[in-house]
């Protein structure tokens, strides 16, 4: 086993200390700088005068030969070019030093904050709102987010609709789509029979831009209670919509503008929807049709006659059934109806204008 052997090292209180310490710096032998070539000496005070340096280094000139230059400040005062430990000197001292150039005028962070977010970038998201910074991330020199808070994990959002995909949104809000604010931007929302779950799932392959959630759930009103519920992505290219279908917000609400938009795609979503179609049962051919428009008012069905009447459906009506009004069309217009909306129509929906009876 080694054994650790203790030096006998002179104390800091000791003469021997000090005199090992002065023997050391002077045997460097340093000349004067100045160039007379005379040696540097130090005594053992101007040693101690120095206990607490970490370093101790010997001076570049002799005393008296330091040359002279006046203070940077412009105070006249003469000062030795060179310190103690060789660096140049400029100015007497830190307070001289301040003198040189005026002191930092306070950065106010409100105004640089303000003037940032008056040219903000949008959100990189695509949700087209602005970044934001507070006073305290400018101060903190916070990097520049690209995101809004929340925002990083999104999908790419949508700035526009395409013509087909803002055709399908108005026909099908006129039947099982919904539209709502659930803090506060729109989104859409469905619920759905199981049975028609290929259909539910047809229409969020069609919207596949707005980012869809679903799953079967139990829901009354459906066969075994169950149905298939589905809601989009919170997209603000929904408010022109929302504003359009929800007068007033309180619920969907029919207007001549929003039926002026609708197409014959828009009314194929609306029959699949809520729509249904007769067929004789000795020729196969269409007998009639009719809408379940149950939750639209009074005034609301004279806007959807004026609409179809006005679409050439002359023999459209409005009907009445335990108390709820809806809309019936005739065997003629019936005909002319399913032919406009049958290349619309989704495959497991062709019972909608064809007789699968056999």
């Amino acid at each position: 086993m080694l054994k650790t052997v203790a030096r006998n090292l002179p104390s800091s209180n000791s003469d021997a200390y000090w005199e090992t310490r002065l023997k050391r710096l002077l045997q460097r032998g340093r000349l004067c700088a100045c160039g007379c070539g005379q040696p540097i000496c130090v005594s053992m005070d101007w040693l101690k005068a120095r206990e607490g340096q970490r370093n101790v280094w010997l001076p570049k000139f002799v005393p008296g030969h330091v040359p002279l230059v006046a203070c940077a400040c412009g105070c006249g005062e003469l000062i030795e070019a060179v310190g103690d430990r060789g660096r140049l000197r400029k100015v007497l001292n830190v307070q001289h030093a301040a003198r040189l150039t005026p002191p930092p005028s306070r950065i106010d962070w409100q105004q640089r904050a303000a003037a940032w977010n008056a040219e903000a970038p949008e959100c990189a998201c695509g949700c087209g709102v602005c970044l934001h910074r507070t006073p305290a991330q400018m101060e903190n020199r916070l990097p520049d987010a690209r995101y809004l808070q929340g925002h990083s994990h999104r999908r790419a959002c949508i700035q526009d609709f395409t013509d087909e995909e803002r055709s399908i949104i108005l026909g099908t809000l006129l039947g099982d789509f919904s539209i709502g604010v659930p803090h506060s931007t729109p989104r859409l929302a469905f619920t759905h029979g199981l049975s028609q779950r290929d259909y539910a799932t047809h229409k969020m392959e069609k919207l596949a831009r707005l980012s869809w959630w679903s799953d079967v759930a139990q829901t009354s009103g459906y066969t075994d209670n169950l149905g298939i519920r589905g809601s989009s992505s919170c997209i603000p290219a929904l408010t022109e919509i929302y504003d359009l279908t929800r007068l007033g917000g309180a619920r969907k609400t029919v207007s001549e503008a929003w039926l002026d938009q609708l197409d014959d795609r828009s009314l194929a979503y609306w029959m699949m929807d809520d729509g249904s179609v007769y067929f004789s049962n000795h020729t196969s051919e269409v007998s009639h049709a009719s809408l379940a428009t149950q939750g639209f008012t009074e005034e609301e069905h004279d806007l959807m006659l004026f609409w179809f009447h006005a679409r050439g459906y002359r023999s459209v009506a409005k009907a009445r059934s335990k108390g709820y009004w809806y809309l019936y069309i005739p065997r003629e217009d019936a005909e002319r109806l399913v032919g406009a909306i049958r290349p619309f129509v989704h495959e497991s929906m062709r019972y909608k204008v064809e007789d699968l009876r056999g």
